[in-house]
């Protein structure tokens, strides 16, 4: 009868052994999909980096456009001006130069303000991209861990069953 319950006893164990070994299979190839799926996420967000970095770098190309002068259009505004000149005297002539000088000036003011406008919100967007991008590498980074230590845990439980060596977890720094 002992020897009955003696094999009973063995064959459940053997069962239960059998069982903990598939659970841990499961988990093992659960788990080696989701380092997977971290590792391209992280290594995304690195590319992701990588171009937002290059595109900081990258310098702003000037392009000078210029444009053509037809002859005619000189004549006439050069025949208008003397014309004006001639009429108006000095005095007129100061006001008008002025004007266009003043004209100018806030032209340039603006042009000015536009240009610092856009590269502070540019600092600003830049910044608030790096941070997000940084924040994020290290949820992943963290996540992988979480998930190796994991999986370490499961072998040591587990025992010689899982295939999977802590090398094959460590995450690329």
């Amino acid at each position: 009868m002992t020897g009955k319950i003696d094999g009973l006893t063995g064959r459940m164990r053997a069962r239960m052994t059998e069982a903990r070994l598939g659970n841990l299979d499961r988990d093992n190839v659960r788990l080696r999909g989701e380092v997977a799926e971290l590792r391209s996420e992280l290594d995304h967000e690195r590319g992701e980096r990588e171009e937002l970095r290059d595109l900081l770098r990258a310098r702003p190309k000037i392009v000078k456009v210029r444009g053509r002068r037809p002859l005619l259009r000189v004549v006439v505004i050069s025949a208008g001006a003397y014309v004006l000149g001639a009429r108006a005297g000095r005095e007129r002539y100061d006001e008008i130069l002025g004007w266009a000088r003043s004209l100018r000036d806030r032209a340039q003011d603006r042009a000015g303000e536009a240009a610092g406008e856009m590269a502070d919100q540019a600092r600003s967007t830049a910044q608030d991209l790096k941070t997000t991008a940084a924040g994020m590498g290290q949820q992943v980074q963290d996540r992988a861990a979480d998930v190796a230590s994991q999986v370490q845990d499961r072998v040591r439980q587990g025992g010689d069953r899982v295939d999977l060596t802590s090398s094959e977890l460590q995450t690329r720094g």
